[in-house]
């Protein structure tokens, strides 16, 4: 547990109501529907957004990181909560592609989803925190 004095900002955005996917043809972003599942977040996208894809990665709004194959041969679903994000692999086989495979869930797992957000700012003077919405 950090130190206050340690942080440059604290905050919390609201639960949003909406999935995304990260795909090789960009950031689509779905209502969230109870029940809703990989499956049918993969299925309500265009076959070009999925195509050549063998995993995902299901980033949960808490920051949890779970891997899963998305392929006839490797197929796994997993339930969706509001705010999740899947990042589906990129079609390549070349080193950057791996390196985003890698390191964009990992990087989205550190940010909290969400368009409506309060952060403040820790007032190293009194301890108190201000508002800076």
């Amino acid at each position: 547990m950090p130190a206050l004095a340690d942080l440059d900002r604290l905050g919390w955005c609201e639960t949003p109501s909406w999935v995304e996917a990260w795909t090789p043809r960009g950031v689509t972003r779905l209502d969230w529907r109870p029940g809703m599942t990989t499956e049918t977040l993969l299925e309500a996208l265009p076959e070009s957004a999925r195509a050549q894809s063998e995993h995902l990665a299901l980033i949960d709004p808490r920051g949890g990181i779970r891997r899963l194959g998305m392929a006839a041969w490797n197929h796994e679903s997993a339930t969706l909560v509001p705010g999740s994000r899947v990042v589906l692999q990129l079609p390549l086989d070349e080193v950057s592609a791996r390196w985003v495979d890698a390191s964009l869930p990992d990087f989205l797992a550190t940010r909290l989803p969400g368009d409506i957000c309060r952060t403040f700012t820790p007032d190293a003077a009194s301890r108190l925190t201000t508002a800076t919405d």
